[in-house]
């Protein structure tokens, strides 16, 4: 049965569900689509330069993900409208109607929004073909208008009645991002896993957009639908005629089903006026859609990103961004991967003391959401609200661990960075001015290291992102290099971290037990002074304190 003699007819991954041969499917793709661009075999027109220095700008004819533009019917000339008025939503107050509106001009509730949605291919675009905000064929997005309310983004959805029916299933839109408001690209007349996929979409181009989950087209008729703007084209998830499938083979290439991405009406073509058609014009009501018209610019993201940064400094205090960091889980983990989910981002946002409406964290996500997963990554987050040390602190903070890495380690003990902290903390700048005291520094010197002890080291980058949280709490620069440079002044010899401490403190607990603990030298402070003793120990722990005695 086994015998060696014999080549195995399959691939080792067979037994795990094919990954094998997916994996070398997805690489396959991504070299033809590479090879066809180099070649110019994607389109008629001149071939597309795939180079590391490639830029969007110069695919100005190329869609690209995260644009206000309209989706108008090949059948009908009509663009997709929201229509939020309550009274014709299927399910208010969180879904609306969906239907086609033939207008002379670009009007908010036809502005629609391509995002990322979870897919394989989206690291080999962003990594591999350096066109990670190119839309291509085969690709799964979700279709947002981002102005029409300001409760959030609201998404185009397939209004599943039954999962076993194959016709006709609503169109709607609803807030909120969920499993079943994906849509696949496709090419007129090919399937959608088609390994041809991959080309850019150009602008203008006929599409279809599969529902992902039941693989139905979006498709818009001639039969008329009322809306609170009068009577306006149906539109729904079905095939055009009579051709009923739920294959992911099925293909469909019938006007109704396709699409121009970035097109105008046929009103809009007759227009004298349409040179006027980037002005988005609302006929619903304007209030509610100035701050969604601004969110969706990117205008109002970077307000957001103002206002976290200026609650996280207010927050933080002297720590600056590590109270933030501590927030997101990023402190002591940059050397990892920290993702975050919806929830978690705003808890770690609330705990700064900042509120965020749904449509600003909608925002949020649609720029640090590379993937389309709904997870954002938390280091780039921290990255963008805290920005990067000015060179000069940064050179100095390396020096600093320089000296400390006397044997060339790459990292330093914990245990002897906190000893010399402790040691050094009386000469801190805000330790002589009275602004705190040593010991109240050295507590929040350790709270900054969640997760370290006494057998933990401290590499570079830790130290260097420890430094660059608390870098915009301090102004001054000579301010903040003396306490750097005081911080980690090593003494002539190493008894601040070799010899023993000479000092204890007998505890009595409230169960009449009783419990010797040492206080380190390095910790300024008067053991005959109970108070201040016992502020420490319960800041480092020791809980149920009783009494407590002195002893040499």
């Amino acid at each position: 049965m086994n015998d060696p003699s014999v080549p195995m007819a399959y691939s080792p991954g067979v037994l795990i569900g094919n990954w094998y041969e997916e994996m070398r499917v997805r690489e396959d793709k991504v070299e033809l689509y590479k090879s066809a661009a180099k070649t110019g075999a994607t389109r008629g027109t001149a071939a597309l330069e795939l180079t590391d220095a490639t830029h969007l700008e110069e695919l100005r004819d190329v869609v690209v993900l995260g644009q206000p533009l309209q989706l108008v019917s090949v059948a009908t000339g009509a663009a997709l409208a929201l229509d939020t008025a309550p009274r014709f939503a299927p399910k208010p107050p969180h879904q609306f109607l969906v239907t086609a509106v033939d207008a002379p001009q670009p009007q908010v509730r036809s502005t629609w929004v391509l995002h990322r949605a979870k897919d394989e291919n989206n690291a080999a675009y962003a990594t591999q073909l350096r066109e990670g905000c190119v839309l291509h064929y085969g690709q799964r997005v979700r279709i947002a208008n981002e102005d029409a309310s300001a409760d959030g983004f609201c998404y185009l959805r397939s209004g599943v009645r039954e999962i076993g029916h194959a016709g006709r299933q609503a169109l709607t839109a609803a807030l909120g991002a969920c499993r079943d408001d994906v849509f696949v690209v496709v090419r007129p007349g090919e399937r959608r896993d088609d390994i041809r996929d991959g080309a850019a979409v150009q602008l203008g181009d006929p599409v279809a957009l599969f529902h992902a989950a039941t693989n139905q087209p979006l498709r818009c008729t001639r039969a008329l639908q009322n809306t609170s703007f009068g009577y306006e084209f149906e539109v729904s998830c079905s095939y055009a005629g009579d051709a009923h499938s739920r294959s992911r083979a099925a293909v469909t290439s019938h006007p109704e089903n396709l699409f121009l991405i970035g097109g105008a009406t046929h009103a809009a073509q007759k227009s004298m006026s349409s040179s006027t058609a980037t002005a988005l014009r609302s006929r619903s009501d304007g209030g509610k859609s100035t701050m969604s018209l601004t969110m969706s610019s990117g205008v109002g993201v970077d307000l957001v990103i103002a206002r976290i940064r200026d609650g996280a400094l207010r927050f933080g205090g002297r720590l600056g961004f590590r109270a933030l960091a501590k927030a997101l889980r990023t402190a002591c983990n940059e050397h990892r991967t920290t993702t975050l989910n919806r929830e978690q981002l705003l808890h770690g946002i609330h705990l700064m003391g900042v509120a965020m409406q749904p449509l600003e964290l909608d925002a949020v996500f649609k720029r640090f959401d590379r993937s389309g997963n709904g997870l954002v990554v938390a280091q780039e987050f921290l990255r963008e609200v805290r920005g990067d040390a000015p060179p000069q602190r940064l050179d100095a903070v390396v020096e600093a661990f320089q000296r400390l890495t006397v044997e060339g380690g790459g990292s330093v003990d914990y245990r002897d960075m906190l000893s010399l902290f402790r040691f050094n903390a009386p000469r801190l700048p805000d330790v002589e001015e009275g602004v705190i005291s040593a010991a109240e520094a050295v507590f929040e010197f350790v709270n900054s290291w969640p997760g370290k002890n006494d057998t933990a080291t401290v590499t570079l980058e830790e130290f260097v992102a420890y430094y660059t949280d608390v870098s915009p709490a301090v102004d001054d620069d000579a301010r903040f290099l003396a306490t750097l440079q005081r911080c980690w002044e090593i003494p002539e010899t190493d008894a601040y971290k070799s010899g023993r401490p000479r000092r204890h403190v007998t505890v009595l607990h409230t169960d009449d037990t009783a419990e010797t603990i040492a206080i380190p030298d390095s910790l300024v402070i008067d053991t005959r002074d109970a108070a201040a003793v016992r502020e420490v120990l319960v800041q480092h722990g020791v809980r149920d304190i009783k009494d407590i005695q002195t002893t040499m």
